[in-house]
């Protein structure tokens, strides 16, 4: 009897970190932290907003302001008071170690209200920019000549 031919087993290929992918998600997440915080990314994560100065060692929350910080929602800010104005004119003061999570989220829904439009805006527009422009360099060669340039310079798992 014949000896049966051995399948070639398929190698695992590790995933390949997309540049452009990276860069879409990153504008996404950026519009609903922005549209619900009031922050950006890094000022949600590290709580240093333009109001209390970047040069801080420390972070200091603006006590008047409508950003919600992530500091802010673990309760580990050390601001002492933090007021609100809603739409009713009606404005809310807290004391207290680390802001109430009921202010909290008294803040983040009346920022929620207000920007809506731009959040669900980039969450619509981008993805489809992104898959437009996508084609648009393909087609012109664009995405075969950077990968090229990655591949020379030894990151093979970055890709545009």
């Amino acid at each position: 009897m014949a000896r049966r031919r051995k399948s070639k087993t398929t190698r695992r290929r590790k995933s390949k970190i997309s540049i452009t992918g990276t860069a879409q998600g990153l504008i996404v997440a950026n519009a609903m932290v922005k549209g619900a915080s009031n922050a950006n990314l890094i000022q949600f994560f590290t709580g240093r907003t333009p109001s209390t100065g970047y040069t801080d060692s420390y972070y200091q929350p603006n006590l008047s302001d409508a950003v919600i910080t992530l500091p802010e929602l673990l309760g580990i800010d050390s601001a002492s008071t933090k007021g609100i104005s809603t739409r009713t004119g009606a404005t809310y003061t807290r004391t207290g170690r680390s802001v109430e999570a009921g202010l909290q989220l008294e803040t983040m829904k009346e920022n929620v209200m207000t920007n809506w439009p731009t959040m669900l805006g980039t969450a619509v527009i981008v993805p489809v920019a992104f898959k437009l422009g996508k084609k648009v360099m393909t087609k012109a060669g664009v995405s075969r000549g950077v990968n090229k340039v990655f591949d020379v310079a030894g990151l093979k798992e970055v890709r545009f």
